[in-house]
């Protein structure tokens, strides 16, 4: 079985959840790699910055947290119907999607898609999905006090929560969708088989390392 990790960097967040995908950011960088389970290697890695329609920018917020600026992206991004291209042939060759809070980047990618006037490329075929923030409620076990409720709630982890809990590590430079899709599929392999691919993989460990130490 082939996966695809992806993840995005966007133009901010959603001011409202339930909003039209319409009314959602825009992506300023898509990031996914192909990983085959059954061989045992990374078969692409994909990096783009993307280019922003007329009159989008982005909040100093999220320029402070991925370091992207409107700049760099005019100067280095493709159009993101390039972008979406790439991806969906990509996404011809896997059985399984996962990322670190899946639905929020299905969204965006769906956001994308419909300004794009592409059908939705994540439904094109029915993908089994692995969120690895979903997946980690109860096994990072972090509770937090409710805003709603004002009792004990389990927390959603973040990447490097999770990241920290399985390898007591904590790895630098992440919010660039690149490295998170790096990490994202230590945490998963890790998750689902019980192995850690530092471990098991040099060529992996040598890519991951490069960038995140």
């Amino acid at each position: 079985m082939r996966v695809l990790i992806f993840d995005t960097e966007t133009t901010g967040l959603p001011k409202n959840y339930k909003a039209p995908l319409s009314q959602w950011p825009h992506i300023v960088q898509l990031s996914y790699l192909i990983y085959d389970l059954d061989k045992k290697y990374i078969v692409t890695i994909q990096d783009h910055i993307v280019k922003l329609p007329e009159g989008v920018t982005i909040s100093e917020d999220s320029i402070n947290i991925h370091g992207i600026t409107n700049e760099k992206a005019e100067s280095e991004g493709i159009d993101i119907k390039e972008a979406l291209l790439r991806l969906s042939i990509c996404l011809d060759d896997v059985q399984m999607i996962v990322a670190h809070n899946l639905s929020f980047d299905k969204n965006m990618v769906q956001a994308a898609c419909l300004r794009a006037d592409y059908v939705n490329i994540l439904k094109t075929k029915p993908f089994i999905e692995y969120c690895t923030m979903r997946h980690a409620i109860d096994l990072c076990n972090i509770e937090i006090i409710s805003k709603r409720t004002n009792k004990p709630v389990k927390k959603w982890p973040k990447l490097i929560e999770l990241y920290d809990f399985l390898f007591k590590e904590t790895p630098n430079h992440l919010h660039d969708s690149l490295i998170d899709i790096l990490v994202c599929l230590r945490c998963f392999y890790k998750m689902t088989t019980g192995q850690d691919m530092v471990q098991t993989d040099s060529h992996y460990k040598e890519i991951l390392y490069k960038h995140t130490l």
